[in-house]
């Protein structure tokens, strides 16, 4: 009997020693996601900032007149090639014309 209660006794400690531990386990975990929950919201923030410094960087700079310069004349450039390989067609489909 004495063995019986003996176990008994120590199985109510282990129990509750390892309901303490887990107890404390869930306060660090909550803890831990506060901690994770604040670094990400500042690194949110961090990028944020310098997506907006890139931004304001780019345009400040006059690099964006020379980007929209360099896709106009990119733009000019395409179209006389269009331009040409159409004249070049027509005056095929002209010659096919006359010659067949």
């Amino acid at each position: 009997m004495e063995i019986y209660i003996a176990a008994g006794g120590f199985a109510v400690v282990v129990l509750s020693s390892a309901m303490g531990v887990v107890w404390r386990l869930s306060r660090i975990e909550i803890s831990i996601r506060a901690d994770y929950g604040r670094q990400i919201a500042e690194l949110q923030a961090k990028v944020y900032q310098v997506e907006i410094w890139a931004r304001d960087e780019f345009v400040r700079k006059g690099s964006f007149e020379m980007v929209v310069t360099r896709l106009e004349n990119s733009m000019l450039a395409l179209g006389a090639k269009i331009e040409t390989a159409v004249d070049k067609m027509a005056a095929k489909i002209e010659n096919m014309n006359h010659h067949g």
